[in-house]
């Protein structure tokens, strides 16, 4: 129970930040005020979000990921990049350059973690904030070192060729500048959303909609539906961040034909006239 609230939580939290940004981005620390307030809270029991940590990073099946994090030791700032695939550090570099970091200074995710079971266990008066999407440590500081991570993107280097050669098919299909196609999605909304649409692509832009019936989908409502184009850019920008991402492509004209990131799908292709 615990686990989920926490994570539950922190994906509102994030979703909220989201959403702020794109309105007011003063409001943005809104939220991050009220990370802070959960951080202090969970102080009081660092072992249970510790844990909560540690389900967290595990559920999103992060396995291969580039992780960027300021490490403060011995005086010394260090900004350094690592690459890591299922837990082994493949390339750690310093930021700005081609400089190999030791050992000593390389860090993955379950490492940080460790590194918090253990300042727990012995009591170190470690100080610990957790970030809002991973539910991760995103600061480690301790009376000799400190940790802050900047950032973790996923790493889907088959993703990412596909959807290169799918792209490059789709340029030489012939289909554009003026095609049709059917397309449906799932997930939660009206239900108007999940109905089969077939739209009409002009060059790159939506000109029209009909359901099967017949009926006109209103322009006030062609936001729920996608060119070829803009459904690539979708899966392009989640290949760093979704927690599952499954795409697969028509052999031929390299068009997505089932699209599926975290527990939705985004758009499920029926049929291209």
């Amino acid at each position: 129970y615990q686990r989920r609230v926490h994570g539950t939580l922190s994906e509102c939290l994030f979703f909220f930040d989201f959403l702020l940004e794109l309105t007011h981005p003063a409001l943005c620390m809104y939220p991050l005020l009220l990370l802070l307030f959960i951080s202090v809270s969970t102080a009081t029991d660092p072992q249970r979000a510790l844990t909560a940590a540690k389900t967290q990073w595990r559920d999103r099946y992060v396995e291969n990921y580039r992780m960027e994090y300021m490490l403060d030791q011995f005086g010394v700032t260090s900004n350094i990049t690592v690459v890591v695939k299922s837990e082994m550090i493949v390339s750690a570099l310093y930021a700005n350059s081609d400089k190999p970091v030791p050992a000593a200074q390389r860090l993955t995710m379950t490492m940080l973690l460790d590194m918090v079971e253990k300042g727990i266990s012995q009591n170190k008066g470690m100080t610990v904030l957790y970030g809002l999407r991973y539910y991760t440590p995103r600061l480690i500081r301790t009376s000799s070192m400190g940790v802050q991570v900047f950032s973790i993107s996923r790493l889907r280097p088959e993703a990412a060729l596909a959807l290169k050669a799918a792209k490059q098919k789709w340029m030489e299909s012939g289909l554009e500048p003026h095609y049709y196609w059917t397309t449906k999605a799932s997930g939660w909304g009206e239900a108007d959303w999940f109905r089969p649409m077939k739209t009409e692509v002009r060059d790159g832009k939506i000109v029209g909609a009909v359901y099967e019936d017949g009926s006109v989908v209103p322009e006030k409502d062609w936001y729920r539906l996608w060119t070829v184009q803009q459904l690539m850019n979708k899966i392009s920008g989640n290949l760093e961040v979704a927690d599952r991402l499954k795409v697969e492509y028509d052999p031929t004209t390299g068009m997505p034909l089932k699209v599926f990131i975290d527990s939705n799908y985004i758009a499920h292709v029926l049929c291209v006239d």
